[in-house]
C-alpha cells in the first residue's frame, strides 16, 4: 500500500518578521463605487461597466488599442471571449477579469476604461490594459480614469496592487508615482504586442507596486539575497522613498 503524504513543516519559520492572517478569511469582490468629474465643460462618470454594454466595449478596445489583437489581451476584441472573462448573468462582476470605464455624460458614450484582474488566493490586483477612445485622447481624462482606479483597488479588498506600465507613456508612469504607486522592476521582454497584419513585437514594460489593507504588515521583512539582488533592491527602495 503507497503510504499517505500529510503536510510538512513550512520551510522557514517567520515568527516575529512579519504579521500572520488567516487563510479561510482571504475575500476579494469587484466594488461597484462610482465618480464624477468634468472637464472643460463636459461631464464625466467613472463606474463599473453595465453587462449590455460589452458590445461597445470590445469596439472601444479594438480602435484603442488594436495591439491586443491575438495576444494574452485579445478577448478585450471579442464580446464573447469578453462575456466569458467577466460573466454575464449571476457571474457578472464575480469572476477574476472586471472593467471599469468612463462615460461622456451627455453624449451617452464609453471613452475609455481600465481592464483589471483579481489573483484572488494571492489577494492581489492587477491593473492591466487601459484604453481611451482616440477621440477624447487630448481631452487629459485618463489621468483621471487612473485617480479612480487608484481608489477602486484597495476597495477589492487586495492587500496589494501590481500594474504594468506602457515604456512609451510617461504620463502614466508620473501619474502612478503621484498616486504613491513604487518601481519594482521592469519586463524587458514584457508582453507581444500586434504590430498590424501577422507581425508582433516584445513590448517592455515597468512593474509598479502599492500595498494596500495592511498588505505590508503581513509581508516578511527578511530576505536572503544575492548582492546583484541586495543591489536592485535597494535602488528600489532609495527610489521609493524620494
Amino acid at each position: 500500500m503507497p503510504r499517505k503524504m500529510g503536510h510538512g513543516s513550512v520551510y522557514k519559520d517567520y515568527t516575529g518578521l512579519c504579521e500572520f492572517k488567516k487563510m479561510s478569511q482571504r475575500y476579494m469582490v469587484w466594488p461597484k463605487n462610482q465618480t464624477r468629474f468634468s472637464k472643460d465643460d463636459v461631464e464625466y462618470v467613472c463606474r463599473p461597466m453595465k453587462e449590455d454594454e460589452i458590445d461597445e466595449l470590445c469596439a472601444l478596445y479594438r480602435i484603442g488599442v488594436p495591439e491586443c489583437k491575438g495576444t494574452n489581451f485579445d478577448f478585450l476584441h471579442h464580446p464573447d471571449a469578453m462575456q466569458n472573462a467577466v460573466g454575464v448573468g449571476k457571474t457578472f462582476m464575480k469572476k477574476d477579469w472586471f472593467i471599469h470605464v468612463i462615460e461622456d455624460v451627455a453624449a451617452g458614450k464609453l471613452c475609455g476604461a481600465c481592464a483589471s484582474r483579481a489573483d484572488r488566493l494571492n489577494m492581489t490586483v492587477w491593473g492591466e490594459v487601459g484604453v481611451i477612445d482616440p477621440h477624447y485622447r487630448q481631452r487629459k481624462i485618463f489621468s483621471n480614469l487612473l485617480a479612480y482606479m487608484n481608489e477602486i483597488w484597495p476597495l477589492t479588498g487586495a492587500e496589494y496592487g501590481l500594474c504594468w506600465v506602457a515604456t512609451f507613456h510617461t504620463i502614466s508612469q508620473k501619474i502612478m508615482e503621484r498616486h504613491g504607486w513604487t518601481v519594482c522592476g521592469f519586463f524587458r521582454g514584457g508582453y507581444i504586442m500586434n504590430h498590424g497584419g501577422d507581425k508582433y513585437y516584445r513590448h517592455p514594460v515597468i512593474l509598479i507596486e502599492k500595498f494596500f489593507n495592511d498588505g505590508e504588515k503581513v509581508t516578511a521583512r527578511h530576505m536572503d539575497l544575492t548582492e546583484t539582488s541586495r543591489a536592485i533592491l535597494n535602488a528600489i527602495e532609495s527610489a521609493g522613498a524620494k
